[in-house]
């Protein structure tokens, strides 16, 4: 096996960058391959240069990944499962909220961190009725990690197009370090940002809408797709210059913060959700850090979320419920932004308490009203706000799940689990 005795350095990624086409390409895909079972130490060196080449049709089948969406019975819900063949941990998995990289899908575990392409999608019908989409998805990239991946955000500068492809996210790590991984066909960089001193929850990048403060801010002006931010158990949210590994601000909050999350339009406002039920919405260029400020009246927060399609809208699970802002309400405004929202909000909205707690909450990307939760250890369900009284579809693993994430472009809810990840569409 002549494959298994090349591995290149890692100081020197362009040596691989005649593996970007033809038979080379080929070649690399092969050995990779060969030397799934070869010590971790040759494997991280691997992973680091596999973005070197690009899938092709007469490549082996682990390099493409299908699924088939079952529609259920009786619902209008479709289902399927994507078998990954990696970590033996729940998968963290993220997919990309941005148009220019809506296809693209993040997944981690025990120190690597992979990167698939949506490449097609197929409906058809079947002979009792029930509908079928295939899935098809590509391998693009992988990279070795410190530790067990615990949260990922994708960058604004990621772009799905396979002859300019660009990735750009960060992964928080069991290590307590936001590491940064910015790569193209042709060139690699690896940041990590130090200096949390606990879990690392959530992470979040400045969004490319909307204007970035002035030089008159007082912190540093944040640039779209490079400056992020981070929430911890250490009672911080730490912000970042992600290309230049360096900090801009540190944020103390009174207790653990479990999420963080620009707003859409206007990248001076920042949510912060704490674990003791108070959720802070920061304006980082006024005098006043903080414009206003949401709580949930009970502790055990675990996660909170911003809705991208309507910035009015704020959720969050505490305990068994899932808990809903509408900052409209409070203000008669239509857009949450520091000149029109002041004090605090009332909660809109309270959702059935579940037989055991949640974990997660995320809106939709595609509609205003939907958003999922994830419910220990394995059941993720999604909701209409406009008929909370039960859930419009609700799916179960056999594995604990690691997280939860909307597809950009489609109702399509995907939860990481072990080696698989499961999809529900909509």
């Amino acid at each position: 096996h002549p494959f298994t005795h090349v591995a290149g350095r890692s100081d020197q990624p362009t040596a691989f960058s005649i593996c970007g086409s033809g038979l080379a390409s080929y070649i690399l895909a092969l050995k990779l391959k060969r030397t799934r079972n070869m010590s971790t130490n040759v494997q991280n060196v691997l992973a680091n240069v596999s973005l070197n080449f690009q899938p092709k049709n007469d490549l082996p089948s682990t390099d493409v990944h299908s699924l088939s969406l079952i529609q259920q019975s009786g619902t209008s819900a479709s289902r399927g499962v994507l078998e990954t063949l990696v970590s033996k941990t729940p998968m963290i998995v993220e997919a990309s909220p941005w148009e220019d990289s809506a296809s693209l899908v993040a997944f981690g575990g025990d120190n690597q961190l992979t990167i698939l392409r949506r490449t097609s999608s197929l409906g058809a019908t079947t002979r009792s009725g029930g509908v079928i989409e295939s899935l098809r998805f590509s391998h693009v990239a992988n990279f070795s990690m410190s530790g067990r991946v615990s949260c990922l955000a994708w960058s604004p500068q990621s772009k799905s197009d396979e002859q300019n492809s660009q990735i750009s996210l960060a992964a928080a790590c069991s290590d307590h370090s936001v590491q940064c991984h910015f790569a193209t066909l042709h060139s690699t960089l690896k940041q990590s940002l130090l200096g949390h001193s606990d879990y690392i929850n959530s992470i979040s990048f400045v969004p490319t809408h909307g204007q970035t403060p002035g030089n008159d801010a007082q912190m540093h002006p944040l640039t779209n797709g490079v400056h992020l931010a981070s929430a911890s158990d250490d009672h911080t949210v730490h912000l970042w210059n992600a290309e230049q590994a360096e900090p801009v601000q540190v944020l103390a909050m009174s207790s653990a913060v479990m999420s963080v999350k620009f707003h859409s339009q206007e990248p001076n406002l920042l949510m912060a959700a704490a674990a003791s039920g108070e959720v802070s919405i920061f304006d980082l260029r006024g005098s006043s850090l903080i414009a206003y400020s949401l709580y949930s009246e009970h502790p055990s927060l675990l996660d909170a979320d911003w809705s991208s399609v309507d910035s009015t809208l704020f959720g969050c699970v505490v305990n068994r419920r899932w808990l809903i802002w509408d900052a409209r309400g409070a203000s008669g405004s239509t857009t949450a932004s520091s000149a029109s929202i002041t004090n605090q909000i009332p909660i809109a909205m309270e959702g059935p308490a579940c037989s055991t707690p949640l974990s997660k909450f995320r809106w939709s990307h595609t509609h205003a009203n939907l958003f999922a939760t994830l419910q220990a250890p394995s059941t993720v369900t999604v909701w209409d706000s406009s008929n909370p009284s039960a859930p419009i579809s609700e799916s179960h693993g056999s594995h604990r799940f690691g997280g939860v994430t909307w597809l950009q472009d489609r109702a399509c809810v995907l939860s990481g689990s072990h080696r698989q990840i499961f999809f529900t569409l909509l």
